[in-house]
C-alpha cells in the first residue's frame, strides 16, 4: 500500500451496545484513543431474533462513526452468515474510504473480519485477547472453530496479542505466524495516584463479571471463609460486578460471609478510579486472563494486587503484591491473611510505575508505529 493511512475500519467480536452497555468498553476505549489520529468508523452487527429486516444505526460519537447493524439472527449457521453479509454489504455503501482493517477478538466473528478484508482489499490488523485460546479451551474446541480460525488469521497481515502470556498460547496455534504485542491503555490521568489512608478495617476489592468459568468467584468466597473462621471479621470484601450476582449472594449466605462481603452493581468507567481509592487490595482469582486490565489500573492507584498468575500477572513482582495458585483458594486465604497482618510493606509510588507501560500515550505511539508499516511515503 502506498500514501498516507488516514481512514480505519474496525471490527470486534465485542463491543458495547445500547443491550449490553459494558461488554467490550475497553475496545471502545482503544478505538477513540485511534481517533485521535485516524478517521475512525467501527462497524458492529447486532443480531435480532425480533425481526427480518437490516437496520442501520449511525452513532455520531464525539471521536468517531459508529454503525450498529440491526440484521436477522438466522436459523442455522450458513443461514446467520448470509445474514451478517448481507448487512455488511449494506453498511459498506456508506463508508467511503478504507486504508486499514482493525479487528478486536477473532471468534465468534472471524469470518465477517475476512469478508471485510476482501470486500476493501485492505491490509488487516488483528489484535487478539481471547481466552478461548487457553489450552484447556482449545483443546475442548470444535474441529470447525479451529479450522475458522486458522483459515482467518492466515489472511492476517499483522497479527498481535494483548501480552506475553497470551503470546506464548497463541504460538502453539498458530506455529507459521509472527505474533507481536499490544497491550491495553489506561488513562493514567482518570486513574491517579492519590495519597490513600489505611482503612480500620483491611478493604479487599474484586471488579469482573464473576464468570465462573474465567473468574473462579466460587473460590474467592470460599477465601474469605476460610479467613473469617481463623481471624473473624478484621476485613471486608467489596464486589463490582456487571454479571449475575444472585447465586453468589445466596452462595455467600449459605457460608456466612454477607457480613464481610458486599455486593454492588456494574458502574459506568468514570466510577471505577473510586473503587480503587477505597481498597487497601485489590483481589483477581482467575482461572486465566489474557491482559486484566483491571490489574493495570490498579497499579496505576498505586494498591497492591493479590493474583493468580494469569495476564499481566504473570510472575508478579513482589512490590506490587501477592501471588497466588491457579484454583486454590487456601492460597488465597493465606495471601488474604498475610496481608491483613501486615498491609503496610508496598510503595504506592512503586506500585504505579508498573502501570506506565500502559499509558495511553505509550499504546498511541505503538499503534501508530503498526500502522505506518503499512505506508510510504
Amino acid at each position: 500500500m502506498t500514501g498516507t493511512i488516514k481512514n480505519i475500519l474496525y471490527l470486534s467480536s465485542w463491543y458495547p451496545t445500547p443491550e449490553n452497555p459494558f461488554l467490550g468498553n475497553f475496545i471502545k476505549r482503544q478505538i477513540e484513543l485511534l481517533s485521535d489520529d485516524y478517521a475512525v468508523t467501527l462497524v458492529h452487527l447486532v443480531p435480532d431474533t425480533n425481526t427480518d429486516q437490516i437496520s442501520v444505526v449511525l452513532t455520531k460519537e464525539k471521536r468517531f462513526k459508529e454503525y450498529l447493524v440491526y440484521h436477522p439472527r438466522g436459523r442455522n449457521g450458513l443461514q446467520k452468515l448470509r445474514n451478517q453479509k448481507k448487512a455488511l454489504k449494506e453498511v459498506f455503501v456508506k463508508i467511503e474510504l478504507v486504508d486499514i482493517l482493525f479487528s478486536q477478538i477473532l471468534l465468534p466473528r472471524a469470518l465477517q473480519f475476512v469478508f471485510t478484508k476482501k470486500h476493501f482489499n485492505c491490509p488487516w490488523v488483528h489484535i487478539e485477547q481471547g481466552s478461548y485460546f487457553s489450552p484447556g479451551s482449545w483443546a475442548n474446541s470444535s474441529m470447525l472453530r479451529r479450522a475458522i480460525a486458522i483459515f482467518s488469521i492466515r489472511r492476517v497481515d499483522s497479527f498481535l496479542a494483548v501480552s506475553d502470556f497470551l503470546r506464548k498460547d497463541l504460538k502453539s496455534v498458530f506455529r507459521n505466524k509472527n505474533i507481536d504485542l499490544i497491550p491495553n491503555h489506561v488513562d493514567l490521568n482518570a486513574f491517579e495516584l492519590k495519597n490513600k489512608t489505611r482503612n480500620k478495617i483491611i478493604q479487599f476489592l474484586h471488579i469482573s463479571t464473576l464468570d465462573p468459568k474465567t473468574k473462579n468467584p466460587k473460590g474467592m468466597f470460599d477465601a474469605c471463609h476460610i479467613v473469617k473462621q481463623k481471624l473473624g471479621t478484621v476485613f471486608c470484601f467489596k464486589v463490582v460486578s456487571d454479571g449475575e450476582k444472585e447465586p453468589w449472594i445466596e452462595y455467600c449466605d449459605k457460608l456466612g460471609i454477607l457480613d464481610i462481603v458486599s455486593f454492588e452493581g456494574a458502574k459506568e468507567w468514570a466510577e471505577i478510579p473510586s473503587c480503587f481509592y477505597g481498597a487497601d487490595a485489590f483481589i483477581l482469582n482467575s482461572l486465566y486472563e489474557t491482559f486484566s486490565i483491571v490489574l493495570a489500573e490498579s497499579w496505576a492507584t498505586g494498591t497492591p494486587t493479590i493474583t493468580t498468575p494469569v495476564g499481566i500477572g504473570f510472575d508478579l513482582p513482589k512490590e506490587l503484591g501477592i501471588q497466588t495458585e491457579i484454583g486454590n483458594e487456601r492460597s488465597l486465604a493465606n495471601a488474604m491473611e498475610s496481608f491483613i497482618l501486615s498491609p503496610d510493606g508496598f510503595s504506592q509510588n512503586v506500585i504505579r510505575n508498573h502501570a506506565l507501560p500502559y499509558a495511553e500515550d505509550e499504546i498511541r505511539g505503538r499503534l501508530k508505529e503498526i500502522i505506518n508499516t503499512f505506508a510510504t511515503n
